[in-house]
């Protein structure tokens, strides 16, 4: 049986099964980097997947972690500081630093980009208030096919799709997550009109979400790592994977 409005291969891209670079090229650069993202398309990688957020004053930055102690070896929120406070750190001790979402976008022209909007965290708490509609406005003018949107809170996506009805959004799914959305199943989907899903890939070769696959639903599963598993959930039908070794995977497994 399938959901009563259709799904297929636009929705991620095309039919060609897609490798995207996880937060960049993670194989040879620090993640969410401007090094990193300008690296990956000089490599031929055909997407890759970012995080944003909030800082204090409403600008979205490139950056995964709520806290910033493991990237840049201070204490504090991203939203804690203004996008100028960020602009002085360094990811990592290095010489680079947080991008904005705009220059990213810019400097990557016409690659696929995977946008993850953080606005939940592990446990479960809301975070980065206002997101959807910052975001919404600063990609206004710009070509959103290139893009799509994720999160792990429904409400982010179908708040963000409110805004703006072109937009194609992916749920991301982890056995965690599964605590607060409760078993997935195409009504509740449907009712956040989401366009595919994005889950752990354990869940996605254990059979977890069969009954998505069966319904014909876009499935990129991550973080995949390893060629054994990458080739696996290409041949259960997959749309593509995240991993962090897109180099290396699109050597081995196209």
């Amino acid at each position: 049986m399938r959901i009563p409005y259709s799904y297929g291969g636009e929705m991620t891209f095309g039919d060609r099964f897609l490798i995207v670079g996880h937060r960049g090229l993670r194989e040879r650069y620090i993640e969410n980097s401007m090094e990193g993202f300008i690296a990956a398309k000089s490599a031929g990688l055909e997407a890759v997947e970012l995080d944003i957020q909030l800082t204090k004053d409403k600008k979205v930055v490139v950056f995964h972690d709520a806290d910033l102690t493991r990237l840049c070896g201070i204490s504090g929120k991203v939203w804690d500081y203004t996008y100028q406070d960020l602009e002085k750190l360094k990811l990592q001790g290095g010489k680079e630093r947080i991008p904005n979402l705009s220059e990213v976008l810019d400097n990557l022209g016409s690659l696929k980009v995977f946008i993850e909007l953080k606005t939940i965290d592990h446990q479960s708490g809301l975070v980065n208030e206002g997101l959807e509609a910052v975001l919404a406005t600063e990609i206004l003018n710009r070509d959103i096919s290139n893009y799509r949107f994720l999160s792990f809170n429904p409400h982010t996506l179908k708040n963000l799709k409110k805004k703006n009805g072109e937009i194609i959004t992916g749920l991301n799914v982890s056995k965690e997550a599964i605590n607060y959305l409760g078993e997935l199943n195409l009504k509740m989907l449907k009712d956040y009109d989401i366009d595919f899903v994005q889950p752990d890939y354990e869940m996605f070769l254990s059979g977890r979400i069969s009954k998505l696959e069966k319904a014909g639903m876009p499935i990129i599963p991550w973080t995949v790592n390893d060629e054994k598993n990458a080739m696996l959930c290409k041949e259960r039908g997959a749309a593509g994977i995240i991993t962090d070794i897109p180099l290396k995977l699109m050597e081995k497994i196209r």
